[in-house]
């Protein structure tokens, strides 16, 4: 009966980590790259950053406010 019963709480306790595993990579914020001066340098950062295994998220999009290119990546 004892083994029947850790058997069913462990049980419990990989569905409740089957459960909380895709919540936590839904929880994967997006970052943004450092600004680039030029959208050539912005894809070229975009590049390595890729592989690195790091996923791009957004293309190169350049911001008048800091006069930068970035783009937005999450791990």
């Amino acid at each position: 009966m004892k083994k029947r019963i850790a058997s069913v709480l462990l049980g419990l306790g990989l569905v409740a980590g089957a459960v909380a595993a895709p919540a936590a990579a839904q929880a994967a914020v997006a970052s943004t790259s450092p600004g680039y001066s030029s959208l050539n340098a912005c894809n070229a950062g975009a590049k390595t950053y890729r592989q690195t295994g790091l996923t791009i998220t957004s293309a190169c999009t350049y911001y008048s406010g800091s006069k930068t290119w970035n783009f937005t990546y999450s791990a």
